[in-house]
């Protein structure tokens, strides 16, 4: 059995979820990150774009999760900002 693909079209928002265990330093990874994929295809993105919130935490308080939500003009931008925030030292997890 062939696994068809969504459908996306783009530009579309997009939300990630990234868990790390400080915060403060996972909030400073994802403004790295983003830099560090590039701009997102030259275009112009809403202001207050993107959007960083609170998700949840760990039982124990080790872990926090935070939620990503921005503008993504293509499928390679996508894949360029999933691979820098995973990449981060101080981001654990992507998803």
């Amino acid at each position: 059995m062939e696994r068809q693909r969504a459908e996306i079209t783009y530009p579309c928002r997009w939300l990630f979820k990234i868990i790390g265990q400080e915060e403060t330093a996972v909030r400073r990874a994802i403004g790295q990150a983003i830099g560090q994929a590039g701009n997102t295809g030259g275009e112009a993105t809403p202001e207050g774009d993107p959007v960083i919130t609170p998700s949840n935490r760990s039982g124990g308080g080790r872990y926090h999760c935070l939620n990503l939500e921005m503008t993504v003009p293509d499928e390679a931008s996508r894949d360029r900002i999933f691979l820098a925030l995973k990449n981060h030292p101080h981001i654990k997890m992507v998803l």
